[in-house]
């Protein structure tokens, strides 16, 4: 299936397709650059996590570079750095991602290792390297080889993620190469995804939080429309015209004239609900 993504007066083509296993396939050709990037999206994030777990989704992500069965630990870094690549991941209330960029000739390397993980991952996490994690992290509650576990099963299967390859590739070989690595890998039942309603997601409330600080913040949350909504957009642009720079609104109300702020910002969070 081709599609057009459109900004502006720019047109980005792309193709998507489903393995059988579930998976979501995105391929986006540029060739202005001899380059590649893989971009692996679990629809996993904080928000999942189960009561007094908090900071686990943050912990997990990097728990996924610490190897898997075919790749020793510290590898995933070293194999990608040595080809002329860079790498990372991030977590987010409703997604976790994971992706490389590296020369267009690469790209079995980047799909070997995400696939490596996604399909091999629990045969090389230890205790060890778990309470490693936790420490980089600052994640104060000890979890258990069991909580990686049921959080891996539960999230991190094919049909719960979607993969993007863009750059200097054919589209038809992008999705072989993608079947090849990725096909074999089963999927697996994902839990059921408790959806709050807006009316009900809280009401008007406040709270005080202490903490050793030079000057006092003050943070105002509102509802506000979700990332894939027609509003988000125009939300997003209105936080610009009221708080971006020193000539908006906000800023030359509560900062010039007012003079009750040290500074000010306003932003739209780009999630799901």
């Amino acid at each position: 299936m081709t599609r057009q993504g459109r900004t502006a007066d720019t047109r980005f083509p792309f193709e998507q397709r489903s393995l059988d296993n579930g998976m979501q396939v995105i391929v986006h050709p540029d060739d202005s650059a001899p380059l590649v990037a893989t971009h692996l999206m679990y629809h996993v994030g904080s928000k999942n996590e189960p009561p007094g777990s908090r900071g686990f989704a943050h912990l997990f992500e990097h728990l996924l570079f610490q190897g898997s069965e075919n790749v020793p630990e510290g590898e995933h870094f070293r194999r990608i750095q040595a080809a002329g690549g860079t790498l990372n991941g991030t977590t987010w209330f409703d997604r976790t991602n994971y992706y490389e960029t590296l020369p267009s000739g690469e790209l079995d390397l980047a799909l070997w290792l995400e696939s490596d993980r996604m399909g091999f991952f629990l045969p090389a996490i230890t205790q060890d390297k778990l309470d490693n994690q936790r420490d980089v992290v600052k994640n104060e509650r000890r979890q258990s080889y069991d909580d990686v576990r049921g959080w891996f099963e539960d999230w991190y299967g094919p049909n719960n993620a979607v993969l993007v390859i863009s750059g200097a590739v054919d589209p038809a070989d992008a999705f072989r190469r993608a079947e090849r690595w990725f096909g074999e890998i089963p999927s697996r039942p994902t839990p059921e995804r408790a959806v709050v309603p807006v009316s009900e997601a809280g009401t008007p409330g406040e709270a005080v939080v202490p903490d050793r600080v030079s000057v006092p913040r003050v943070y105002l949350m509102f509802h506000a429309p979700p990332f894939p909504d027609p509003g988000f957009e125009p939300a997003d642009v209105l936080c610009s015209l009221l708080a971006e720079g020193r000539s908006s609104r906000l800023y030359r109300a509560l900062v010039y004239e007012q003079r009750v702020a040290a500074d000010v910002s306003a932003f739209v969070w780009p999630s799901e609900s």
